[in-house]
């Protein structure tokens, strides 16, 4: 069993290895209730003081009465001071080890005064004995229910105990005393169960608030670290996107320049592409709160007028589509590429005038269309170039499917299959 210390008096402690600082905590919190009350108490005690002179006044000498009436109210004066003082600091914890020891001093004179209520009596009436050790009784129940901290319990019970008990030994039957003697030992040890009840319900109420603060911190640090990460790889990304396709073809546009076999108009269509590019990078880091509509919008503000300047009149058939919460950067970037591609191959080897892009929802999934008027072609007979096979590992990374609906002389229609969850 281990002892701390406080001020000057020695406290058990639980020996579950609850680290000081804990234990002070819960011991301030015991005496922040005590205080919370000590007003009431100090009055109830004070109604109590002047009951007793009335009725067993009788029994006692004039001077005795004058001095027992003397002490308890000087104590009671004195202990409401300590109180005000304690209730008046900034800091309660900076407070006890100043005027704890007084409060305790003032507890125990309150022992002395009302144990002491049996030696006063003159005669010894049993009858009067009787009733006034079951008085104190009654009086040590009221205190062990009582908040306080179980150093504070001791320091009231045990001097009533002791006097009421040496009372009626010398003064009375040796028998009531004994009676009397386990009778306030059981109700003792009940108001110390009490009181340890209520202290480890504080200290595991700190217990919980301080696991519950370390846990945020973690969850903070946690948060902060997972935000980095995400930047980081968001970073990487980037890196990869505009090194993979902003940064080969300006080094193969380069390259052709520098052995003079590009047309100029071949250079600006290499150089729109970059441009294209680099704004579908820049459109995928837009906040697009997992909005589909709101994505295939940049596509055509920044398409719209390449669209209209090569003669194709762009059909937009868009319906209010479920928000897909799978949908970030990475994934939007992809959406993008799939439709520039999509409408790219339009321009280039279609020979169209009208391209109609569509939206439509059902339970589970989402759907792009993308349908032009032009030559089309033939699916048995001809092979899938690179730009189709990239474009259908796009759909598979996004967990979707990508179809393509063409025929000689009907034109062509792409679809991107989207699931609205994915897991």
């Amino acid at each position: 069993m281990k002892r701390a210390s406080w001020g000057c008096c020695v406290i058990d402690s639980d020996p579950v290895g609850i680290p000081e600082s804990l234990r002070q905590r819960t011991r301030t919190d015991a005496v922040a209730l005590f205080l919370a009350h000590w007003r009431m108490s100090l009055l109830a005690v004070s109604l109590l003081t002047m009951a007793v002179l009335y009725v067993w006044g009788e029994y006692w000498p004039r001077h005795l009465q004058l001095a027992w009436c003397t002490v308890a109210f000087g104590n009671y004066i004195a202990q409401s001071f300590v109180s005000w003082k304690m209730e008046s600091e900034e800091s309660l914890v900076k407070a006890m080890p100043r005027y704890m020891p007084w409060l305790l001093f003032s507890i125990i004179v309150s022992g002395v005064v009302w144990g002491s209520l049996p030696w006063l009596l003159s005669p010894p009436i049993p009858t009067v004995f009787a009733y006034v050790s079951l008085f104190n009784l009654m009086l040590v129940f009221c205190v062990v229910n009582s908040p306080c901290t179980q150093t504070m319990l001791i320091c009231a019970v045990l001097p009533v105990m002791l006097l009421n008990t040496s009372a009626l030994a010398f003064r009375s039957e040796l028998i009531y005393a004994g009676y009397f003697l386990v009778v306030i030992s059981l109700v003792l040890l009940y108001g110390l169960r009490v009181q340890a009840a209520i202290h480890t319900t504080m200290t595991e109420r700190h217990l919980a608030r301080d696991l519950n603060d370390a846990l945020t911190r973690q969850q903070q640090q946690l948060v902060a670290v997972e935000r980095e990460n995400a930047l980081l790889l968001e970073r990487q990304r980037l890196m990869y996107d505009m090194h993979d396709g902003l940064g080969s073809t300006l080094l193969a546009t380069l390259c052709a320049i520098e052995r003079d076999n590009l047309p100029q108009s071949a250079v600006i269509e290499a150089l729109r592409s970059c441009v294209d590019d680099l704004r579908l990078v820049i459109d995928s880091l837009e906040p697009m709160e997992h909005d589909l509509v709101t994505l295939l919008a940049t596509v055509r503000y920044r398409l719209g007028p390449r669209l209209k300047d090569a003669g194709l009149t762009l059909d937009w058939d868009i319906h209010d589509l479920p928000e897909l919460p799978w949908l970030e950067p990475p994934d939007a970037l992809h959406v993008l590429r799939l439709v520039q591609e999509a409408l790219a191959n339009v321009l280039k080897h279609a020979r169209a005038d009208h391209v109609r892009l569509a939206t439509r929802a059902s339970e589970d999934h989402v759907e792009i269309h993308i349908e032009d008027n032009g030559c089309g072609f033939d699916l048995n007979t001809v092979p899938l170039g690179r730009g189709l096979r990239n474009q259908n590992r796009r759909a598979e990374y996004l967990g979707g499917e990508f179809k393509i609906d063409s025929a000689l002389g009907r034109g062509t229609c792409l679809t991107l299959l989207l699931p609205v969850l994915r897991y």
